[in-house]
């Protein structure tokens, strides 16, 4: 059986196992969250061949401990464990080129791979993009018609994120559908326990076409500089001798991934969530100033990343568990953001929340790069849809969900403006 180009294994009816591999799960994980934390909030998962963590210091303990008791490296074999000989050799340059990149590295390797990026993508380059950023959601949202139902998805949150992130990187506006394309299936790939052979070789072509362009457009930006982040990783010295090849196709591509479907999931889905709380929304509308809290409570309460993985490098314990080397250890961002030991009434919305450690962005050495970008983002986003309407309605009775492990992501949400 296969769901979201993974292929499903069995598990023993009612158990935690049978919830985790449920298509309900992907469209409603929280329940399952809330039995985990509750039952075995270290969970063997025989069917996957992994731990499962749901509480929040379990999880971040074990984000604090990447490069030494656990590590980034070895993800793509690890999910791809369960294919054959055959199927493996075929996918060669997918792994090599994964494994090269800042999501699935280690230090010393991260460390040099990071700096340079961090050299290239500063704080101040969002908050420089601010403007430009304005006025393509503006752009964008004052198109919408006023009183007839949309796609919101469709309209404004998948299209934003990859304009915003064609403009940082200096992509053509005539390339942008192929970055697109590629982003998702490279997503689906990433956020699959137990990609088929078929969602795996998609990936590797995706791999090498988005190779060749950024090949090229690296090329094409040492002979003629402009103001993008990959001029500055080819211009800037100490970024561009630090890189292989293989490194920064990686880098582009994580960029890509990150820059466009985390974001696009996570405009979509804080409108859902004030539409959902009306409460809310009022108190946002009365308090503008209440937008910087909103969009970290949106990361907490709905977060796109819902998993990250991770292999013990030696034999360790998570909680009262051990941990043998080798091990698969899948951490639930998004269960431990709804840990009601760490967030008082976890599962509201309050947009006042403070303080709000969420991991949806990551802690510790793997802390997302594009943090301050994605929050600048949702944050015009979101005051862009209020500005532009009074009421929010969404028309689904059910959100319609990314069949997806790692991405929390709406394939479509319909709304009215009024």
């Amino acid at each position: 059986m296969t769901t979201a180009g993974t292929s499903l294994p069995t598990a023993k009816p009612g158990s935690l196992d049978e919830q985790l591999l449920s298509r309900d799960f992907l469209q409603d994980p929280y329940p399952t969250h809330r039995r985990l934390r509750r039952e075995d909030p270290v969970h063997w998962c025989e069917p996957w061949r992994m731990w499962m963590v749901s509480r929040y210091e379990d999880v971040r303990t074990v984000l604090l401990k990447d490069g030494t008791t656990f590590s980034a490296v070895g993800q793509t074999s690890a999910a791809l464990a369960h294919l054959s000989s055959v199927e493996h050799s075929q996918l060669e340059s997918l792994q090599r080129i994964f494994s090269a990149g800042l999501l699935w590295s280690d230090p010393p390797d991260h460390t040099r791979i990071r700096s340079a990026v961090n050299k290239a993508l500063t704080p101040h380059d969002a908050e420089r993009m601010r403007p430009r950023l304005d006025g393509i959601i503006a752009s964008v949202v004052d198109e919408l018609p006023v009183g007839e139902a949309f796609d919101f998805v469709e309209r404004v949150a998948a299209p934003v994120p990859v304009s915003v992130l064609a403009a940082l990187l200096g992509i053509r506006d005539e390339d942008v559908p192929r970055f697109r394309a590629w982003a998702d299936t490279l997503a689906a790939f990433i956020g699959s326990p137990r990609p088929t052979a078929d969602l795996a070789l998609a990936a590797q072509a995706c791999v090498l076409e988005a190779g060749e362009f950024i090949g090229w457009l690296r090329e094409r930006r040492r002979r003629e500089p402009t103001d993008d982040v990959i001029t500055r990783l080819v211009t800037e010295p100490r970024a561009t001798d630090a890189l292989t090849d293989d490194e920064f196709t990686a880098t582009i591509i994580v960029l890509l991934v990150g820059g466009h479907r985390t974001t696009t999931a996570l405009i979509a889905s804080s409108i859902l969530a004030l539409a959902h709380h009306p409460d809310q929304e009022r108190a946002l509308r009365g308090q503008p100033s209440l937008i910087t809290t909103a969009v970290e409570e949106f990361l907490r309460f709905e977060g796109p990343h819902q998993r990250t993985i991770r292999i013990a490098r030696e034999d360790s314990s998570i909680g009262d568990r051990p941990v043998a080397t080798g091990e698969v250890v899948a951490l639930r961002n998004g269960a431990a953001n709804r840990d009601p030991d760490q967030f008082p009434d976890a599962d509201d919305l309050r947009l006042d929340r403070t303080p709000n450690r969420h991991l949806a962005l990551s802690a510790g050495l793997h802390f997302c790069i594009g943090a301050p970008l994605a929050r600048l983002e949702g944050a015009s986003a979101v005051t862009a849809m209020l500005r532009r309407f009074s009421r929010l309605e969404v028309l689904e009775d059910e959100p319609s969900w990314l069949e997806n492990y790692t991405l929390r992501s709406l394939t479509r949400l319909t709304i009215r403006g009024s």
